[in-house]
């Protein structure tokens, strides 16, 4: 089964039910499901309620934390008892477009009865009003009991290794994005993204500092400004961001807006200049999402350009070093690692965490070193490097009885990665009800009850379906209407 706006190829590919919903309304469509699984429920024939009932608190007025702010559980909401607006099908498909009957199948494919992986990503909570969607996501699963036993699932899958996700197979970061500082530019305000139209149109904005290398993060203060130059590089902010009427506003306040782009995106199209770049097809080098925590953990990736650069096209680094040129500034003693550099060492710094060490999946010569007209040293590896880029994958192969599929000798793989803390609270008696939180954004995740928990694993051991706590009633966004006048057919300033 597919959910979003337009049928993909990967759904293609699949045959799979395609669920339509209206962009940022997906947790309409949702509230939906759920009150079609209440309502249409007989005696567990949709909803897991041992799950709900042992595993999770909020679901329903019997079930409410110890430590509840309000009486209104996830139940009361859904049916409309605590706000007399009840979510049902009919409710949600006005607001997403989704018909009731998908609705319904829907709600059918998330039985109990049923083995489901739910696999998102995270746009659906990248819209406006749609802020709850990964704690509602979260909850229609725990409805169907899909959590901590074989076939069932639900994760953030918006990276390549998601569901799997480890350093088995150990890729580097690498290119210009991982090394590259702010320390010395002597402008050392930042924007948030996500107001970066209301800043340029409205000229104030509230500055938090940022965390990228050689910035500093602050109290938030509001500061003005005067934005006068958009530089759209490696984005597409207009078709990418929200409000992008505001956002069109803003390319048209500023006096220059410049653009460097592989075909006519949306940016492009509102820019004074527009510099023509290659592809990732046409030149070596890094990639960013293949790094440790964006892929399978088995598998190391290798690539090379195989095409030729196509006319005057540049690469970005090379943009860069022109525009920094005839600004009088030093490109190369900013970034001095080429991008096949970068590519080259990512490549052969990709290894394999054997339990006695990390060993190469590239073996280097002095005749790689040459043809490639790179830096480095000849090293063993578990296949030549032409080969590995011939192939362009590595995939550990693993068994029952691997180095892997044994516990290893440090106590917890986590004590590797954080500190330990110095003092540790007192064990829990084990027929107690406590709630550790975890406060994000505003969410409640809560632990309790290890008595009735037993069948999970300890790291999802209780879900707060309350943690969707005032949920609104989701509204239409805007549509875009009209027709714009692009900036290329606007008298030059």
């Amino acid at each position: 089964m597919f959910v979003g706006p337009e049928y993909s190829v990967t759904a293609g590919f699949t045959n799979a039910l395609w669920i339509p919903v209206r962009p940022g309304t997906d947790t309409a469509l949702l509230l939906g499901v759920a009150y079609s699984m209440i309502t249409r429920d007989e005696d567990g024939s949709l909803i897991n309620w041992d799950f709900l009932n042992r595993c999770t608190v909020g679901f329903d007025a019997d079930h409410m934390p110890a430590d509840a702010t309000t009486s209104e559980s996830f139940r009361d909401y859904v049916l409309g008892i605590s706000d007399g607006q009840p979510k049902s099908q009919e409710w949600a498909s006005e607001i997403c477009g989704t018909p009731v009957e998908l609705i319904d199948r829907f709600a059918d494919i998330n039985s109990c009865k049923n083995r489901v992986s739910f696999h998102s990503n995270s746009a659906p909570a990248r819209c406006k009003g749609s802020e709850n969607y990964p704690q509602l996501l979260m909850t229609i699963a725990a409805m169907g009991g899909h959590f901590g036993t074989p076939g069932n699932s639900c994760a953030n899958d918006q990276y390549y290794g998601a569901m799997n996700s480890g350093i088995l197979v150990h890729v580097p970061y690498s290119g210009t994005p991982v090394r590259f500082t702010n320390a010395q530019n002597p402008v050392q305000k930042c924007v948030s993204l996500d107001i970066i139209w209301d800043a340029i149109v409205d000229g104030e904005y509230w500055d938090a500092g940022n965390n990228f290398p050689g910035c500093q993060v602050h109290e938030p203060r509001r500061e003005k400004c005067d934005i006068r130059v958009l530089i759209s590089e490696t984005n597409n902010f207009l078709a990418s961001q929200a409000n992008s009427n505001k956002g069109i506003e803003a390319f048209r306040k500023v006096g220059f807006v410049f653009a460097s782009a592989y075909y006519m995106k949306v940016d492009a199209q509102y820019a004074d200049v527009v510099v023509p770049v290659v592809t990732r097809w046409e030149n070596d080098q890094a990639h960013l999402y293949v790094g440790t925590n964006m892929k399978d953990k088995e598998l190391g990736f290798a690539s090379r350009a195989p095409l030729p650069r196509l006319a005057e096209c540049r690469t970005d680094r090379e943009v860069a070093a022109g525009i920094a040129e005839r600004l009088g500034m030093d490109y190369e003693a900013m970034n001095p690692k080429s991008d096949k550099q970068c590519w080259f060492e990512q490549i052969t710094q990709s290894a394999v965490m054997l339990p006695t060490g990390p060993m190469p999946i590239a073996e280097v010569t002095e005749a790689d070193l040459e043809k490639y007209g790179v830096e480095g040293a000849p090293q063993p590896g578990i296949m030549p490097f032409e080969q590995y880029l011939s192939d362009g994958v590595y995939r550990q192969e693993r068994s029952a009885d691997d180095a892997w599929a044994n516990p290893m000798a440090s106590p917890s793989p986590l004590s590797w990665l954080i500190p330990r803390p110095t003092r540790l609270p007192p064990p829990l008696p084990a027929s107690s009800r406590s709630t550790a939180r975890l406060r994000a954004t505003g969410t409640t995740w809560s632990t309790a009850t290890p008595t009735a928990a037993r069948a999970l694993p300890t790291t999802s051991r209780f879900l707060r379906c309350r943690s969707i706590s005032r949920l609104r009633s989701a509204t239409r966004r805007p549509s875009l209407t009209g027709r714009t006048r692009s900036r290329a057919n606007t008298p030059s300033r």
